[in-house]
């Protein structure tokens, strides 16, 4: 990138974060991630369905949830609805803008465990048992040089859950469940 540029970028950024002009400047400098040569090659045997998603259309309501199941190891691209249009069992502690997307997904669990989610973006999960959510217990990125942006694990016991997503940027959301790693 020129070097106009980046200032250019650093002011604009300096003034909408409030922040000083090399903190906003490190978000950009190139060589602050390691290169991968290739995405999502190396991930553990855990994960190694992310690499074959199956599309699934998210439900807007509860009771229409059993048709966008996920299922453990089995990751799927989840086509969302505006937020609007979602009715969450549970109010979502992050439910986005009037831009953003979400939707209701359902899982079944059949052995108590601690379970991760991992996600293609930095969309906002929620997993409801009847009327509670369930608290996380470790949030993270996924492995190194995967498309797996964020991770979230969830202790969870026998039985049905509600996966709630929102505040996603996009129409569509890559997300599995699998037993945390």
């Amino acid at each position: 990138m020129k070097q106009r540029e980046m200032l250019a970028r650093c002011a604009v950024l300096s003034f909408v974060l409030a922040l000083p002009c090399p903190a906003a400047l490190a978000q950009e400098m190139p060589g602050s991630q390691k290169p991968c040569a290739a995405l999502d090659t190396s991930l553990p045997q855990a994960l190694s369905g992310w690499t074959s998603k199956t599309p699934l259309q998210s439900a807007t309501k509860e009771a229409d949830s059993a048709a966008a199941t996920l299922k453990s190891g089995q990751a799927v691209q989840a086509t969302l609805h505006h937020t609007r249009e979602v009715a969450y069992v549970v109010e979502p502690d992050k439910p986005g803008g009037s831009v953003a997307y979400g939707g209701i997904l359902a899982v079944q669990i059949s052995k108590a465990g601690t379970y991760q989610f991992s996600l293609g973006s930095g969309a906002w999960i929620d997993v409801v048992s009847g009327a509670s959510k369930i608290a996380s217990t470790a949030h993270g990125h996924g492995p190194e040089c995967s498309s797996i942006r964020k991770a979230v694990a969830f202790p969870l016991k026998p039985g049905h859950y509600i996966v709630q997503i929102s505040a996603n940027a996009a129409p569509t959301l890559d997300i599995m469940i699998s037993p945390k790693l």
